[in-house]
C-alpha cells in the first residue's frame, strides 16, 4: 500500500472508535488506536525515509534501523498496551 492510502486508513480506523464507550469497551479503543498508529507510521516512514513495512512484524526493527528510535518506542508502548508480543 502506498504512503497515502496509509493516512486514509488510519484516519478512518481512528473514526471508527468514536462512538465506544471507553468504560466498557477500552480493549477495542486500544485495539483500534494501534491499528492506527501502525498506519501513521506507515504513512510517516513512507514520506520521509522513502519507504515502509506493509506488516507489524519487524517494525520495531525497521525503525530502530532507520534512526527512528523514538518511534518505535512509542509504538513499543501502544504494542504493550493492545497485547501484542
Amino acid at each position: 500500500m502506498k504512503g497515502d492510502k496509509h493516512l486514509e486508513k488510519a484516519k478512518r480506523i481512528e473514526e471508527s472508535q468514536a462512538g465506544l464507550d471507553p468504560h466498557t469497551q477500552w480493549e477495542v479503543i486500544v485495539e483500534i488506536v494501534y491499528g492506527a498508529a501502525f498506519n501513521y507510521i506507515a504513512y510517516y516512514c513512507e514520506r520521509e525515509l522513502g519507504e515502509h513495512l506493509d506488516t507489524h512484524k519487524g517494525l520495531a526493527r525497521f525503525l530502530d534501523g532507520k534512526g527512528q528510535s523514538g518511534l518505535r518506542e512509542i509504538l513499543v508502548r501502544i504494542k504493550r498496551l493492545a497485547g501484542v508480543p
